[in-house]
């Protein structure tokens, strides 16, 4: 129950896996490469001015936004929002042969980004209130990057995973939903 809003991650489409999975990837190494081979750019576990802190300071503000595009997209008495998906092959959520409508399919995306902003925003908050004390550990001393790299990875991808979908709800919201379906079948 607590892990429902992950069912995003189900939905099929052919670009989806594209840009939940790769471009949040390339988009990692680049930031990676850049924190590691010009350290001076970012401190990463600082209480102020840090990567993380600075992240987790946005993700705030969109939690908010994505809990108010959520009611909204649940709550709003509209035809069109009941409508299915257009698209082929059909976008359905995992192996099951019914299609998404547009609202099942907002509520899904606006869920999961809900979702994985209050997560990244607790996890930066105990990485930065944790990582003083890891880093005088004898554990961490003598490994600190080994430590250091898998977890900023890890957190720096879910966020560009955060990034591209909330570029694809807001396509939806301002490209697509403007737009009849007879225009986009052309397009």
């Amino acid at each position: 129950m607590l892990l429902a809003p992950l069912k995003y991650l189900a939905i099929r489409h052919p670009f989806k896996f594209t840009w939940d999975f790769v471009y949040p990837g390339v988009a990692t190494g680049f930031v990676l490469f850049a924190i590691y081979v010009f350290p001076k750019i970012a401190n990463v576990f600082g209480t102020s001015d840090s990567y993380i802190t600075g992240l987790t300071s946005i993700l705030v503000v969109l939690g908010g936004f994505f809990v108010a595009s959520l009611t909204l997209v649940a709550t709003a008495p509209s035809t069109m929002l009941d409508t299915p998906l257009l698209g082929h092959p059909k976008i359905t959520l995992g192996k099951s042969e019914r299609e998404l409508s547009r609202r099942a399919f907002l509520c899904y995306l606006f869920g999961y980004l809900s979702f994985s902003c209050f997560c990244l925003v607790m996890i930066g908050y105990f990485s930065t209130l944790l990582a003083p004390g890891l880093k005088e550990s004898r554990l961490a001393q003598s490994h600190e990057t080994l430590l250091e790299l898998p977890f900023l990875a890890a957190y720096t991808y879910w966020v560009f995973q955060v990034f591209f979908a909330t570029m694809v709800g807001l396509y939806y919201f301002s490209e697509r939903l403007a737009k009849p379906d007879q225009k986009i079948e052309r397009d």
